[in-house]
């Protein structure tokens, strides 16, 4: 029997599953509803979507295949307080070894692969965490949420602009030619209406819109824009640092960028880079395996499994 591995990649929009063979073949790709607990808000939903999907990846697989492991990356795991309970339910159920942890250790080994020790995954999409890897030991950085700590994501970036133009409001100054635009582009007319987005929006609504921040900075050359953006790479580049001194990583390690803002933020990626040099952090940019979920195969390889 071909020997398989179910990989789960359950993040705060959807989860996607897949079952990939020893040699990387992708035999079954399906997308499910929400599989983070943190932004569900119940753990048994969350891990209900997960089950649902790894059912269906389960019940192609079992005749023709031997499912060596399924092995779950979940967005916002941090909040489930008894892992160990659904991991008792889908091992007894799929009768096969299963390991739970979070997304972003998926997306490390999308980076290291099979060919890197070390390594940093800097991760920004809505929110934003950075995972350090030496010999198969991670440890995440950052990812306290919007609440906490959260620096460098897209909900950040759109969080600085409004608290720019509110700080250059209440000292009296005129509205930037970029605040202008933003008040704009939700259909108002003084800083002050910007309650009216802010308290009723979720973090994605407001994170949707750093778009408009980038293509400020990239397109249009925006000195303001530019400078968000830098800030960004500057506070992520703290968390690198910590990152790179908490596993002691050495000359060999490496540096990936995930997300949908980061990746498509040089300027955010190069301020980063530029403030980890300036300390003495020389980091080799790599692109490793653009896709997140493959990660539960390289993992699965340095396990022993899929030999």
């Amino acid at each position: 029997m071909k020997k398989v591995i179910i990989a789960v990649d359950a993040g705060g929009t959807s989860t996607r599953i897949n079952v990939i063979d020893k040699d990387k073949n992708v035999l079954f790709d399906k997308i499910y509803a929400c599989g983070s607990p943190a932004v569900l808000g119940d753990d048994d939903e969350a891990f209900a979507n997960i089950y649902g999907g790894v059912s269906d990846a389960y019940a192609f697989s079992q005749d023709e295949c031997f499912i060596e492991a399924i092995i779950i990356g979940i967005s916002g795991l941090d909040v489930v307080k008894n892992i160990d309970k659904y991991k008792l339910e889908f091992e007894e159920a799929f009768n096969a070894e299963v390991l739970i942890t979070q997304d972003a250790v998926l997306a490390i080994y999308s980076i290291v692969t099979d060919m890197h020790n070390e390594g940093i995954l800097v991760l920004s999409g809505t929110g934003s965490a950075v995972m350090a890897i030496k010999n198969n030991q991670t440890r995440l950085y950052g990812g306290w949420g919007r609440l906490l700590t959260e620096v460098g994501s897209a909900y950040t970036t759109v969080r600085d602009l409004i608290n720019s133009m509110i700080r250059n409001y209440e000292a009296g100054n005129e509205v930037t030619t970029l605040g202008k635009r933003f008040l704009e582009r939700l259909g108002y007319s003084n800083v002050k209406e910007l309650k009216y987005f802010v308290y009723p929006s979720t973090s994605t609504k407001i994170a949707g819109h750093a778009k408009f921040v980038s293509d400020a900075a990239h397109i249009d050359n925006n000195e303001e824009a530019i400078a968000i953006l830098q800030k960004g790479g500057y506070d992520l580049a703290l968390d690198v640092q910590n990152a790179y001194k908490g596993l002691n990583l050495s000359s060999d390690a490496v540096i990936g960028f995930r997300g949908g803002f980061i990746s498509n933020a040089p300027i955010m990626q190069n301020e980063l880079i530029l403030q980890l040099e300036k300390i003495g952090i020389n980091l080799k940019v790599v692109a490793g395996d653009k896709d997140p979920i493959y990660g539960a195969f390289y993992m699965a390889k340095r396990m022993g499994y899929l030999c």
